[in-house]
């Protein structure tokens, strides 16, 4: 009796695709854009000097001057720099760094920590950033541009300890210890500073696995580099695990960055989804930091252009990653902007010549004096006039002769007399001449 064979009938496993989500959906391009340069620095410090140095203003020039640095000199310090994992976007870290920018512009100050703020490790976590391993920050409040700011964090004049340099390429810093994340605060001001305040924010987590991290982008201006206006949001990103067959997906947010959380020390391949078809896929390795993966959209610069293999997927799980804890850099205070030339003094305002003291007036001569009057000779006092009306006359005997005389008039006369007076009168003026009539009346001796 032939005993019945079971058959049973294969269970397929129904797998299950685990969404990630992008956690930059809100990331502007601006925004973008500054974190391509941050990880330009750190993923290539010889190719990020070029491009950084490429276009350097007469303001910025004549500032590295004033403090002695040059442009071979950054060259040669970036040329000699060790790489360092990207950093992924947070958006903790993001809030930190907007509102640090935000408040450099309304008070019109650059600093760290103004009136009335809190610290850097107390901002960081009123914004849920708690127990970060390592945290720092770079602000600069007078940028004329995100490239000029990246100017200033990178040659850091005016900052002995180049502590901008330092938080972004952290010199001695092994991989794992590096920095893990970073927020990016852009404020637009003319507020005493400005026209551009930008902060960055980096810190780094206990626990923190690594991420697959990058940009798609159209590549309009050909330079190979991701430019605001060129990203491509929408496009799904898949990375599977070649080993685990683990699918992670996400979308790129609106300027056209994404990143997800991936198992650590394996081999994925990345693919990017346009409209349900590949346009480009990559294959790296993922060990316990953080990978970057761009797609150029350009299919003169795009690489391994190919179909997606036809792998089995599974859920997603996120383990967790440890790393050693590092003393963090300090928080460095940025320089001032680039110094102004001194504002020309202008010349002393010409003293006007005095006006001309008019000649004296003229004083007139005083009036002459008239001479005195003259003083009429005195006049002449005529001898008294004999009067004929003697009181008393006496003769030689002594009587007295009551006759009454009147001086013109007398009582009695004679020829001879009347003659001498008339002669008299004749040959002198008229008081001798009555005097010598007098006398001729009267006699000698009265």
């Amino acid at each position: 009796m032939t005993r019945p064979t079971l058959r049973r009938t294969p269970m397929l496993e129904r797998l299950e695709t685990r969404q990630v989500l992008s956690g930059i959906s809100g990331l502007t391009a601006d925004k973008q854009y500054v974190l391509e340069m941050i990880n330009l620095v750190r993923t290539n410090p010889k190719a990020a000097a070029d491009r950084i140095t490429a276009h350097i203003s007469p303001d910025v020039q004549a500032t590295l001057d004033q403090y002695k640095l040059s442009v071979g000199g950054l060259k040669e310090k970036l040329g000699a720099a060790t790489a360092l994992p990207p950093v992924a976007y947070n958006a903790a870290l993001d809030s930190v760094a907007q509102g640090q920018s935000q408040y450099e512009a309304n008070n019109g100050v650059q600093t760290h920590q103004g009136p009335g703020e809190g610290g850097l490790g107390d901002r960081f976590a009123a914004a849920g950033y708690s127990n970060p391993l390592t945290e720092g920050e770079n602000t600069y409040a007078y940028a004329q541009s995100a490239d000029q700011a990246m100017q200033s964090f990178l040659f850091d004049w005016g900052v002995a300890d180049g502590g901008h340099y330092r938080n972004l390429l952290q010199p001695g810093t092994a991989p794992q210890d590096a920095f893990q994340e970073v927020g990016i605060g852009l404020v637009n001001t003319t507020k005493g500073v400005g026209p551009l305040v930008l902060t960055q924010d980096f810190g780094s987590r206990q626990g923190l696995g690594p991420q697959i991290l990058g940009v798609a982008y159209d590549d309009a201006n050909h330079d190979g580099f991701y430019n605001v206006g060129e990203g491509k949001g929408g496009l799904t990103i898949d990375a599977i695990n070649l080993s685990t067959k683990v699918k992670f997906e996400t979308q790129t947010g609106d300027s056209g960055g994404y990143q997800m959380p991936v198992d650590a020390n394996a081999d994925y391949q990345v693919i990017a989804i346009k409209d349900g078809q590949v346009v480009q896929n990559q294959t790296i390795h993922v060990g316990n930091v953080n990978e970057k993966v761009d797609f150029i959209l350009d299919p003169a610069k795009a690489a391994n252009l190919s179909n997606a293999p036809a792998i089995a997927f599974n859920i997603v799980t996120q383990p967790g990653n440890s790393s050693t804890a590092t003393t963090p850099p300090p928080v460095v205070v940025p320089p001032p902007a680039a110094t102004p030339p001194p504002v020309a003094t202008p010349p002393p305002v010409a003293t006007p010549p005095p006006v001309a003291t008019p000649p004296p007036v003229a004083t007139p001569p005083p009036a002459a004096t008239p001479p005195p009057a003259a003083t009429p000779p005195p006049v002449a006092t005529p001898p008294p006039v004999a009067t004929d009306n003697s009181t008393t006359a006496s003769d030689s005997n002594g009587n007295s002769d009551n006759s009454t005389n009147s001086p013109d008039n007398s009582s009695r006369s004679d020829a001879s007399t009347q003659a001498a007076a008339a002669n008299a009168s004749d040959a002198k003026p008229g008081w001798l001449a009555k005097w010598s009539r007098w006398k001729a009346i009267n006699g000698a001796g009265v």
